[in-house]
């Protein structure tokens, strides 16, 4: 399907209520950073307790319920207070870089109160945790402040990112926070409902939502974008130096929030940097993107020798086929039925490294001999083998994740559950998550929008955008509509198409060591002269799909060295190859995703 016939689809589906010139894709907390397991076997010192994973913030008074944010939250002004810098009013403590302990390098941590509600500063406070990491060169020429995705992620996930990238820019101070709500900041939590195995199913949902009102009151409303990008602004000011530019990273949901940034604190930074960029989107188009963007990839295949002769010449048409056959019973034996079929290719897309096991998984399951059950059951047991929740994914907030994509990213007239559950049923790649998400929405106490909802910045700001033109999450059809709307107030926006490449240009083609990624040079480039493009060039050289895993990935998910045919060698669950700290924390989060898809639709 051309881009146009995608766009014409989706907008067909979902009809805007408000005057939008594009409608973008939210990023699941992948969603966030993909960097948040810390071993090579995914079983890492997860035995860290509770108690480490941050405060729960579950004090919040009463005197929340007193006033509501509705008025201020309609004008959309808010201001964060001082203009004038305060550094000496932040007291920086020594600190692991790591949650877990990968090297000792130290970093520099911090909590600063600021007011829940900043229309009214003398009220309620909460805390925001910042990690920073200083450079090491004699004298540091900018900061560099890394907004996580999710919404919900933490700053917790950038600890690889900032050892390698302070190697590779000695001169640059690096800046980690927690958005309010998440993390080691006042966490939005449900201890009852999330338990030792971090779940909350569906059925836990309205326990927890109950749980939070009764803590925060109206105060629940003030967890918003708007009020995170006052965070920032008000941080910033504090801890800005005297000749140091100013420049914010976002990821996925970070490019919402460093975008509400520009929009309210339109002089505030020297430049932004967006990566897989997720402003004004709308979760509901979630599972049809997937599934667009899965098209593309098997397209790919048809290109490929390997795969095209595994699949035939029509491998789009082999799926729709295998799916056909799954729901009229075919190779029960797998245990694979629909909904989970499309969240595991859905699990292999979203993955940089994986994706060529997607045809692999339909050819076996089409051929469905012994040795390939035993292969999907061999993937079913590594994604769904117990395994003890990472301290990084506790940094992580569900309720802060729904809060604000129930009331910031739906339109105004939301699409049906019932049209949401047609839309899954009909991908072949999908993590059910515009379903699961539509929900829940149907649930959440929702906070108005504010007056920079549905609306695009004008700035003259400088701006590196980085889209992969395989990410399932923020597809490259939308994003190209997103810079069109963007450049209409900025000269100075640098836009690049990351070629095979899933969510997160600087994370998904990293390879290893980091600081080696064509991403982070691209980033490197902008932040040492925004007002010059960078050359790209190192995009040529991001490697092609591999659909015949020469790496060995199949041993760890299929149990066997060939991803393809049943005549490779059995490999024992004891000598299977241990693959990089990088590819083993994503596939641990993936595995985790879909998982709470599971858990968090009804009657799945």
């Amino acid at each position: 399907m051309g881009m146009l016939s995608k766009v014409n689809a989706v907008q067909t589906t979902y009809a805007l209520g408000v005057c939008l010139s594009a409608v973008l894709l939210f990023s699941v907390f992948g969603c966030g950073n993909d960097d948040d397991d810390s071993s090579d076997t995914g079983s890492d010192s997860e035995t860290a307790s509770d108690s480490e994973t941050a405060s729960d913030s579950e004090t919040a008074s009463d005197s929340e319920t007193a006033s509501d944010s509705e008025t201020d939250a309609e004008d959309g002004g808010i201001d964060s207070g001082t203009e004038d810098g305060g550094v000496n009013d932040i007291v920086w403590e020594a600190c692991p870089l790591h949650l877990v302990a990968e090297s000792d390098i130290m970093a520099e941590c911090t909590s600063v109160p600021v007011p829940l509600r900043w229309e009214d500063p003398s009220g309620t406070e909460i805390n925001l945790f910042i990690q920073r990491l200083k450079g090491t060169a004699k004298q540091t020429t900018a900061q560099v402040w890394l907004l996580s995705g999710g919404p919900g992620e933490s700053g917790a996930g950038y600890d690889h990112f900032m050892e390698h990238f302070s190697k590779l820019a000695p001169d640059i101070d690096l800046y980690a926070l927690d958005h309010r709500g998440v993390g080691r900041s006042d966490r939005l939590s449900c201890p009852v409902q999330e338990g030792e195995e971090f779940d909350i199913t569906w059925e836990e949902w309205p326990d927890c939502i109950a749980h939070l009102q009764a803590t925060w009151g109206e105060g629940l409303k003030a967890f918003t974008t708007t009020a995170a990008a006052a965070d920032l602004k008000y941080l910033i000011d504090k801890i800005r130096e005297p000749n140091i530019k100013v420049f914010v990273y976002g990821f996925s949901y970070g490019t919402t929030y460093a975008h509400r940034l520009l929009q309210a604190y339109p002089d505030q930074i020297d430049g932004a940097i967006l990566d897989a960029l997720a402003i004004n989107i709308f979760a509901s188009n979630y599972d049809r993107f997937y599934n667009f963007v899965g098209e593309d990839l098997i397209q790919i295949c048809a290109l490929d020798a390997t795969c095209a002769q595994k699949m035939g010449a029509f491998p789009w048409a082999k799926i729709s086929e295998v799916f056909e056959k799954i729901d009229a019973g075919h190779c029960e034996g797998a245990q694979v039925p629909r909904p989970l079929l499309r969240m595991l290719m859905a699990f292999f897309l979203r993955s940089g490294g994986l994706q060529g096991f997607a045809p692999a998984l339909i050819y076996r399951l089409d051929r469905c001999e012994e040795q390939d059950v035993t292969a999907v059951k061999t993937l079913l047991e590594f994604l769904f083998a117990p395994a003890p929740v990472s301290i990084y994914m506790k940094q992580f907030s569900p309720g802060l994740m729904y809060n604000i994509i129930s009331s910031e990213f739906f339109q105004i007239d939301p699409v049906s559950i019932e049209t949401l559950q047609e839309i899954a049923n009909a991908a072949y790649f999908s993590f059910d998550w515009g379903l699961s998400s539509g929900s829940l929405a149907t649930l959440w106490p929702k906070y108005p929008h504010d007056t920079y909802w549905g609306k695009w910045v004008a700035t003259d700001v400088p701006m590196l955008a980085l889209n992969g033109n395989l990410d399932p999450q923020t597809p490259i059809f939308w994003t190209e509509m997103a810079i069109d709307n963007l450049t209409g107030g900025s000269p100075n926006l640098y836009f690049f198409e990351a070629p095979r490449t899933p969510h997160g240009v600087v994370w998904q083609t990293l390879g290893y060591p980091l600081a080696a990624a064509c991403g982070s040079q691209l980033m490197l480039d902008f932040i040492k002269d925004p007002q010059t493009r960078p050359s790209g060039a190192c995009l040529a050289d991001i490697p092609q799909i591999d659909f015949t895993d020469q790496a060995g990935v199949a041993a760890l998910l299929f149990g066997t060295d060939d991803m393809w045919e049943n005549t490779g060698k059995v490999i024992e669950t004891t000598t299977r190859p241990k693959l990089s700290p990088a590819l083993m924390r994503s596939i641990h989060e993936l595995r985790w995703q879909v998982k709470q898809r599971r858990l968090s639709i009804p009657g799945l």
